[in-house]
């Protein structure tokens, strides 16, 4: 028991072994795929800036003579930024900001770029790349493909959206009292603590207050406002939706066949009903296979025909379960006669009576292991040997 017990365990740690090492490996492989493609990334972004550095050397070179780039395939997307450029490098699971202080909805500075020192509300917070798009800043133009315009009003073949600005390129602004006015005014916030931290019980997402250290003033999250519940033509009433149109009876299931059939997996193995085509398939196959099988007795040799009418009475009489054959006193007889004369020495003239009695004695046990009946009678008929007579005296007269 010791043993199948430590085997089940060494079983135990070598599967959770491989599974970690399963996991190891694919995460690895995420991590370098992602690594590829923010390096096919930064490429791209290197090469259209090396580009726009050349064209801007060349037009300041030849003036009035440069040529006009905003011509020809590129004139309508002339000035735009391709659309995968915009994602940032996704960040792995273990090296992620595990607590956000800033959230949608937040106002913020943006510290670096052209939109340097300006104030803007986050838009969008995207914890996989630890970016965030800030409405108003930031803005580039995107070029759109052919095949996904029209999908809104704007048939445009350029749009202007929000680039995603690194978390660590901004800072949060709140609006803290004057010490000597005491009138609000709005202060960047270099450092953010964390306090009284707790997951929620169903969502698993922290919850933590926002808290100026130092200070000891307490941040508030901002407020979602609820969009409003706007009804429209095509909307089903809440009175239809309540409305009981069908009555369940012992007569008929629940639901109608078609119904279970939709909500079961057609291909399970524990299915017992099936479509009528399927089921006509199949009997269409049986009788195929049944045909077949006639076709092939009609082909069949007359040596054939005796092999399978032999099989045919082998199969029913073991099926009735055929009985032992029975020894009668003649085979008991020769049996014998064979063991006496293996016995005496290969002299099976003589030996009829001793191996009559030697097949009695013997024949038994080779019966229970052959598994035969023996028949004996309950009036034995074998001949008995006569006993040996002493010799009488002589008589007084010489007889």
């Amino acid at each position: 028991m010791q043993k199948v017990l430590q085997r089940t365990a060494m079983a135990k740690r070598q599967a959770t072994r491989r599974a970690l090492l399963r996991t190891q490996k694919e995460e690895a492989d995420t991590a370098r795929t992602k690594t590829m493609e923010h390096i096919q990334s930064l490429k791209e972004q290197s090469r259209v800036v090396k580009e726009a550095r050349k064209n801007r050397r060349e037009d300041w070179e030849l003036g009035p003579l440069a040529p006009r780039r905003d011509v020809g395939e590129n004139k309508q997307y002339y000035g735009t930024v391709d659309h995968k450029t915009l994602r940032g490098a996704e960040i792995p699971k273990k090296k992620r900001m595990e607590l956000w202080t800033i959230v949608e909805g937040d106002r913020v500075v943006l510290l670096t770029g052209r939109d340097k020192g300006k104030i803007g509300e986050v838009d969008n917070v995207n914890k996989e790349t630890e970016e965030v798009t800030v409405t108003g800043l930031n803005r580039v133009e995107i070029a759109i493909p052919e095949w996904m315009r029209g999908k809104d009003s704007n048939p445009s073949p350029t749009r202007s959206v929000g680039r995603p600005i690194p978390i660590g390129l901004v800072r949060l602004v709140y609006a803290l009292p004057d010490p000597k006015t005491s009138i609000p005014r709005d202060v960047i916030v270099e450092n953010i603590e964390p306090r009284n931290v707790f997951r929620d019980r169903d969502t698993k997402e922290p919850i933590f207050d926002r808290v100026i250290p130092g200070l000891e003033v307490s941040i508030p999250w901002p407020v979602k406002v609820k969009p409003d519940d706007v009804d429209h033509p095509s909307d089903t009433l809440r009175i239809t939706v309540e409305e009981q149109t069908w009555t369940p009876t012992l007569l008929r299931p629940p639901m109608p066949p078609s119904v279970i059939d939709e909500l079961r997996n057609k291909y399970s193995a524990f299915r017992d009903r099936h479509d009528e085509e399927y089921i006509a398939k199949k009997m269409a196959e049986d009788e195929e296979a049944k045909a077949a099988k006639q076709m092939a007795k009609m082909m069949r040799t007359p040596l054939k025909e005796l092999h399978a009418k032999r099989r045919e009475e082998f199969r029913k009489g073991s099926a009735e379960g055929a009985r032992p054959k029975k020894i009668t006193q003649d085979m008991l007889a020769k049996i014998g006669e064979v063991i006496v004369a293996k016995r005496m020495g290969g002299l099976p003239g003589g030996a009829s009576t001793a191996g009559a009695e030697a097949a009695v004695e013997n024949t038994p046990k080779l019966a229970e292991k052959s598994g035969a009946e023996v028949e004996v009678p309950e009036t034995s008929e074998m001949p008995k040997t006569p006993e040996p007579q002493e010799a009488l005296p002589p008589s007084k007269h010489g007889v």
